[in-house]
């Protein structure tokens, strides 16, 4: 994977969602975009751990961006790290 810098000028953030059916409703929570188009995903679980299916919808969108998709992290309200 290559770096992200969060100082790039003119980042951007939003969400990601394919609407209820497509892709049974594949959701990014945080995108976050540089200056330079790299993107970072990052999920967030309301579970208290993570599994690596959970992380289906950011592999699915490193697929879909190929280079420019540079990072992806999956967060979790809970003290288990990943499964």
């Amino acid at each position: 994977m290559g770096s992200f810098s969060a100082c790039e000028r003119r980042s951007s953030t939003c969400c990601w969602r394919l609407p209820n059916g497509c892709r049974n409703g594949a959701e990014v929570d945080l995108i976050v975009e540089g200056a330079s188009g790299r993107i970072a995903g990052i999920g967030v679980e309301a579970s208290s751990t993570v599994a690596m299916s959970d992380m289906k919808h950011l592999r699915y969108l490193d697929d879909r961006l190929g280079d420019r998709f540079i990072d992806r992290s999956e967060w979790s309200v809970g003290a288990t790290p990943l499964a």
